[in-house]
């Protein structure tokens, strides 16, 4: 059981999410098997940066392991692959399309804070936004869920690294 287990006791199961940052797929397996999504999207533009190096040797490794990604779902009509950005991504969605969505991509403030400001109108009312990382290493996280939130008046929860609130249009 990983440390992020718990969230599925309240992510909605046979629905629409998006994992924002997949990786390596490793959280993607547990959304498959848990939430058994009607549609998975999975964005991650697997572009190679500098904090990477302690992982990865450069680009190559990047686009092995999107071609793993992509492999291991081509035939799965439910599931799709994104190689760009989240912003990227964002635009080319309509507004309340997901039930739910999951950050975990880029850790800086900008990335969060942009992934929320971007994504928020694509929630359902009453769906979710779960996140990865508050009050981790990566900083931004925090400061961005904090400064958005406050902006909106929204209470947020937060467990095991892992923050969640519900989506209100009505503020």
């Amino acid at each position: 059981m990983s440390r992020r287990s718990f969230l599925f006791n309240f992510i909605p199961i046979k629905k629409v999410g998006l994992e924002i940052g997949v990786w390596q797929g490793a959280f993607t397996k547990q959304i498959i098997k848990s939430a058994k999504p009607s549609q998975l999207h999975l964005v991650d533009p697997w572009i190679f940066e500098r904090g990477m190096k302690k992982y990865f040797d450069g680009q190559e490794d990047l686009d092995k392991m999107y071609g793993v990604i992509y492999k291991r779902f081509e035939n799965r009509s439910n599931i799709f692959v994104h190689r760009c950005t989240s912003i990227e991504f964002s635009h080319n969605v309509i507004d309340e399309f997901f039930d739910w969505i999951y950050i975990d991509g880029n850790h800086s403030f900008d990335g969060v804070y942009s992934d929320l400001v971007n994504f928020y109108p694509k929630v359902k009312k009453n769906g979710l936004i779960i996140g990865d990382d508050y009050g981790g290493k990566s900083k931004g996280v925090k400061k961005a869920v904090d400064q958005f939130c406050d902006e909106r008046s929204i209470k947020f929860n937060q467990r095991k690294k892992q923050f969640w609130f519900e989506v209100k249009y009505d503020l």
